[in-house]
């Protein structure tokens, strides 16, 4: 996951390169680990890391 994180990091340059697949991927990861950290007593967590998430358009690569 950090290889593929830092690949994302790297690629927001240049969102083409960015594979929607990783994208959707790492935004799941992120949703449940921040579900399981609000449920030892981080609330609004979940809705924090969604809004940092960034969005990425699905285009031909």
């Amino acid at each position: 996951m950090k290889i593929a994180l830092s690949n994302l990091i790297a690629d927001r340059q240049n969102p083409r390169r960015v594979k929607p697949e990783l994208v959707s991927e790492l935004a799941g990861l992120f949703e449940k680990a921040a579900t399981k950290l609000e449920g030892i007593g981080e609330p609004g967590l979940a809705e924090r890391v969604n809004g940092w998430m960034p969005s990425v358009e699905s285009e031909p690569v």
